[in-house]
């Protein structure tokens, strides 16, 4: 038998993955007074018979809690894939060549599953505050990202100019290892966003739009890694990569813009 602390800590999660936020407040708040009734008359809560998943799972509208698992099963897919990429990379088990295209394929996909998902939730639910740690959530996975692939930039650059410097295994190998980890990071961030979303606030997207722009830049560099040929001018190549940054960039400000004003 679960204790009253247990009880509550599991009911809101199951509340708020099943009903939206408001409905799900609602409820716990009902059985908040349910267990005050039930010490003033010296009754024992919760009742052995309530299960805090089932009582969620009863009190869902199913069409909507469908609607709620696709989006996020787009959303979860989408940075997922990539990092079965980053898998196949290091254990080879596809032969999977165009990995900016599928990156850059996924990152659309999960962008347009965000925008649907925020659009769906303002036209259902009331406007709620930003959260107060989305900003800093959002500057400091851009920050780590743009340290990360500076300094990525900055060793790239030193070890082509030491001559056959960049012929030593062990230097392609760091580098690549350096910009999986820092993919990896940006995986966890979007994971992370899209649960807080749904158990928290929807704004909490905005965070899942910077990480998998930022993981769509990560794998472009990546990718400019693996494809760069010491011999030929690699600055052609490097604007080649920048240009089709540009307009996922414009895309997620666009989407985020959306998150975070309406």
């Amino acid at each position: 038998m679960l204790n009253n602390k247990s009880f509550f800590t599991q009911l809101n999660l199951a509340l708020h993955w099943y009903l939206p936020q408001p409905e799900a407040d609602e409820v716990r708040e009902d059985y908040r007074d349910m267990q005050r009734q039930a010490a003033e008359a010296g009754e024992v809560f919760p009742p052995k018979e309530d299960n805090p998943l089932k009582i969620a799972r009863n009190l869902s509208d199913r069409r909507e809690y469908r609607r709620w698992l696709l989006a996020f099963g787009v959303m979860l897919a989408c940075p997922l894939a990539v990092g079965a990429y980053l898998v196949n990379y290091y254990f080879p088990l596809f032969d999977w060549q165009n990995s900016v295209f599928f990156t850059q394929m996924f990152f659309w996909l999960g962008l347009l599953a965000a925008l649907h998902w925020n659009r769906h939730s303002r036209r259902r639910l009331p406007a709620l505050p930003r959260p107060p740690r989305l900003s800093a959530g959002c500057a400091a996975l851009a920050v780590f990202n743009l340290v990360s692939l500076g300094l990525a930039i900055s060793w790239t650059v030193y070890i082509m100019l030491v001559p056959g410097y960049y012929n030593m295994w062990i230097n392609g190998t760091i580098m690549n290892t350096y910009i999986a980890l820092v993919c990896l990071a940006n995986i966890l961030y979007c994971l992370a966003a899209v649960l807080r979303c749904r158990l928290e606030n929807r704004r909490w997207l905005a965070l899942y739009v910077v990480g998998i722009t930022l993981l769509l830049g990560a794998m472009l560099y990546l990718d400019y890694l693996h494809t760069m040929v010491i011999e030929y001018d690699l600055r052609y190549e490097a604007i080649d990569r920048l240009k089709s940054f540009i307009l996922p960039l414009l895309g997620s400000l666009a989407v985020n813009f959306r998150i975070l004003t309406k």
